[in-house]
């Protein structure tokens, strides 16, 4: 995948080396703000920031990502 912005999941993202960097969500005013992507851990609970560390295929197919 080129680097620049691209549609993942319904989020608008920004793309670095294959890597999801960050990317725009609206927030619970309908404002847009900066997110970064969390990688939910279903056995521990909690998010942790994956920010430049998950590739883009790999956050559009897992359940496990999203922006916060």
């Amino acid at each position: 995948m080129k680097d620049g912005w691209h549609i993942l999941k319904g989020y608008e993202v920004y793309v670095e080396n294959n890597m999801v960097m960050y990317g725009i969500k609206e927030d619970h005013n309908g404002e847009s703000v900066t997110a970064y992507p969390y990688r939910c851990n279903t056995t521990y609970g909690g998010c942790d920031n994956v920010s430049g560390e998950v590739k883009a295929d790999t956050f559009r197919r897992s359940g496990l990502y999203s922006l916060q």
